[in-house]
């Protein structure tokens, strides 16, 4: 039981239900940065009990 409760801790899924969310490309391709998509682009949004789909309107890269 031991092996199991640590491979369930470790799913996205209970990350998603700790209120997290994957940002997907149509294709299925993680976005996990901002070039990685265009104004006017759809993209599926992954959350603990579904999905939502949203349109990329603007990009504002993070300056350092």
């Amino acid at each position: 039981h031991g092996i199991e409760r640590r491979l369930e801790a470790l799913s996205p899924y209970r990350v998603l239900e700790r209120g997290y969310s994957l940002l997907l490309r149509r294709d299925g391709h993680l976005v996990d940065r901002v070039g990685k998509v265009k104004p006017g682009e759809r993209v599926d949004i992954r959350l603990a009990d579904g999905r939502l789909e949203a349109l990329i309107e603007g990009i504002e890269p993070q300056s350092r």
